[in-house]
């Protein structure tokens, strides 16, 4: 009776330990999930802090031109250039992206079922 109590208790504290190392796991991966979902939104933080600091130092770089007219035309259209390659780059993104939503949307995902309503 003993040896098979100390049996069970053994497979128990197996079964506990194992248990254990699985959460741990669980809990890795949703705080791996978690960075990936906050990623996106890091990034595009990122770009509008880095753009409007872009925009600032640009026109300060463009307007320190001490009295140079055809100095700071040239630094102005370079700012222009910039700015009219980051608007590119902004718009292709978003086409990009509503593209990922047409073609997500034409897929037919499961809708709800009309009972649950």
């Amino acid at each position: 009776m003993t040896a098979n109590l100390d049996a069970s208790n053994e497979r128990a504290y197996r079964i506990i330990a194992a248990t254990a190392k699985l959460e741990a796991r669980q809990l890795w991966s949703v705080a791996a999930t978690m960075c990936l979902a906050l990623l996106p939104v890091v990034v595009v933080v990122a770009g509008l802090w880095m753009g409007i600091s872009g925009l600032i130092t640009g026109a300060q770089w463009a307007l320190d031109v001490d009295g140079s007219a055809w100095l700071g035309i040239g630094r102005w259209l370079e700012v222009a250039v910039g700015l009219a390659g980051a608007g590119y780059g902004l718009f292709v993104s978003v086409r990009w992206i509503a593209g990922l939503i047409e073609t997500w949307k034409d897929r037919g995902l499961p809708k709800r079922p009309r009972w649950r309503k």
